[in-house]
């Protein structure tokens, strides 16, 4: 496990990412792992327009609904004693984009669907919701999905289409969203947290990634599940200079922004990391010059979210290393944020072209538990399939198919760390509890916590059509 391994090393703690691009229609579930097949959904603003269409054109158009709409709502319950007992202070709810304290019950203001009969619909290829204990009743069409984010806004071809016309009073459609500053709800809802987590909140502001910021960073506290602190996460959506954002993607950002971020209480933090490529970046301490530059490539209501990088900066970071191009270095920032950034527990990674379809805060909530439940015995050998339940069954058979495949071919199994060579490991790796994976009954690593998920397979990419399937670094090569 040389991998995790290195991770630790730049992390201190085990870190969670996701370089993930999430199905519209179906997506994939596979152990200890977050990454996802991509259906991009991108909208070119250069003259919007809008039509008025059927919001379910196909052939599930006329059948009966199960309900009428009503809120998507997958967060805990707050106000409950388990809950209570289990968090180091109280839930406080924080002020939304419309300048008031956000309500779980608002349905202007939270993500909504419709309880749909899905027994004709097709089951998903890979992966499964039963794996994953996702509700897969509730179904969202476009208004449902966005419409709390502005998809409302001043155009009444895309005003909430309500069959029954009692969902809802609009109000989204009157908030002026460019106006939003996110950073700062964001730092209001922590304040009004605080006391739920191991940090406090800081008036520390990155702008991007310099090496000279790495001296004034404080020690990294690790979690004390004695005093019931719980852990932040930081969302990391990663874009580039020049990047166009058009109104599907700021509906998207908003959509994660208030379901995983204000809704939670500054459970999760959203944070844009740029890829600023060629263009020179200002001076660490010019703060009007770094004013002007954001201005300039960014929509005002994500200014204040943005943290810069470019490739002197991971040159200054990684010296010994020739190659700093993102697309073949992609978690060179990521490391670099984490390190600068101690505040958070765990880190999430995606791509602007990554959507989901469903509520943000149950899909993450849902993939953490799946993942803490896993084994580690072949782990590995489970990571490098896509598991389609029309061939392997359910999650459990699945399992025992890949155990029953194991014994004799244990000397090829990862168990426990593979230190790499030349590389200095900073802590003491765990040690697995028996000498060979066959004598150990498959529950080490169950219930605690991944190092590291993605949302598809780990597999040799030597001898695939893959276009960097010769790319590879530090594994054996016969």
């Amino acid at each position: 496990m040389d991998f995790f391994a290195v991770l630790r090393r730049f992390f201190g703690s085990p870190r969670r990412f996701a370089i993930t691009a999430l199905c519209l229609v179906v997506f994939l579930i596979v152990p200890y792992y977050r990454e996802a097949l991509v259906v991009p959904l991108r909208v070119k603003v250069s003259n919007p327009t809008e039509q008025s269409v059927d919001p379910f054109p196909s052939d599930y158009a006329g059948q009966p609904r199960l309900s009428s709409q009503v809120i998507n709502d997958p967060y805990p319950h707050y106000e409950s004693a388990e809950w209570i007992s289990t968090s180091k202070g109280p839930y406080q709810p924080c002020i939304g984009p419309q300048g008031r304290l956000l309500r779980r019950k608002d349905e202007d203001m939270m993500m909504s669907g419709f309880r749909w009969n899905t027994s004709g619909f097709p089951t998903p290829i890979f992966g499964s919701y039963e794996s994953w204990n996702l509700n897969n009743s509730l179904c969202a069409d476009r208004y449902s999905r966005y419409g709390a984010y502005g998809y409302l806004e001043g155009n009444e071809t895309t005003r909430l289409h309500n069959w029954n016309d009692t969902f809802g009073s609009n109000e989204a459609a009157e908030i002026d969203w460019e106006q939003v500053d996110w950073a700062h709800l964001q730092h209001e809802c922590l304040q009004r947290n605080s006391v739920r987590y191991r940090t406090q909140p800081s008036e520390r502001k990155i702008s991007a990634l310099y090496k000279s910021l790495d001296s004034d960073v404080p020690p990294r506290e690790p979690l004390n599940k004695t005093d019931k602190a719980q852990p932040r996460t930081a969302i990391i959506l990663r874009s580039w200079i020049g990047m166009k954002y058009t109104e599907n993607d700021l509906y998207h950002i908003r959509s994660m922004m208030m379901e995983l971020s204000l809704y939670s209480g500054a459970e999760y933090e959203l944070i844009l990391l740029i890829d600023c490529q060629d263009e020179k970046l200002p001076k660490e301490t010019d703060h009007a010059a770094w004013e002007a530059f954001n201005k300039k490539h960014l929509p005002q209501e994500l200014r204040n979210l943005a943290v810069w990088f470019n490739a002197d900066m991971l040159n200054d970071w990684y010296p010994g290393i020739d190659v700093h191009v993102a697309i073949l270095q992609y978690f060179q920032p990521t490391q670099i944020f984490s390190r600068l950034h101690p505040q958070y527990d765990y880190v999430w990674q995606f791509e602007m072209d990554s959507r989901y379809t469903g509520h943000m805060y149950d899909l993450l909530h849902k993939a953490t538990e799946f993942a803490k439940q896993q084994s580690r015995k072949y782990l590995w050998e489970r990571n490098s399939h896509f598991y389609i339940p029309a061939v392997h069954g359910t999650w459990e058979e699945f399992m025992k198919k890949v155990d029953r495949e194991m014994p004799g071919h244990d000397n090829g199994s990862v168990w426990g760390p593979r230190p790499a060579e030349g590389i200095d490991i900073e802590g003491q790796a765990i040690m697995p509890p028996v000498p060979h994976p066959e004598d150990e009954p498959g529950t080490w690593g169950v219930g605690e916590e991944a190092d590291l998920i993605t949302w598809l397979p780990h597999f040799n990419p030597v001898g695939t059509d893959w276009p960097f399937r010769d790319r590879v670094f530090n594994f054996p090569q016969d």
